[in-house]
């Protein structure tokens, strides 16, 4: 996981540096830290990432690949913005016909 992803990651599930650093069990200058190129211990990483995939989230790129993050499922299903499902986003369900 790069900072990249770390941010983009955090940015999908509408977190804070704070919420993450407490899932993760870091402290949130970590976080800073790492969001800024700072590279942690290995196994900091780690924490934060399988933090993150905890949610539903999937790292992408290797290798000289692009990266990226995407959820497993459709965000929704993860209490994220974006899914298909309106009661998610504090929608009302339509009534029927």
């Amino acid at each position: 996981m790069t900072p990249f992803q770390c941010r983009m990651a955090r940015a999908a599930l509408d977190w804070s540096r704070v919420d993450l650093a407490r899932r993760a069990g870091v402290g949130m200058e970590t976080i800073y830290r790492f969001e800024r190129e700072r590279a942690p211990h290995a196994r900091t990483v780690m924490k934060i990432r399988s933090a993150l995939e905890a949610e539903g989230l999937l790292f992408l790129g290797d290798e000289g690949m692009p990266v990226g993050v995407r959820f497993s499922s459709p965000p929704a299903m993860h209490g994220a913005p974006g899914g298909s499902d309106p009661s998610a986003l504090g929608a009302a369900p339509l009534a029927p016909k």
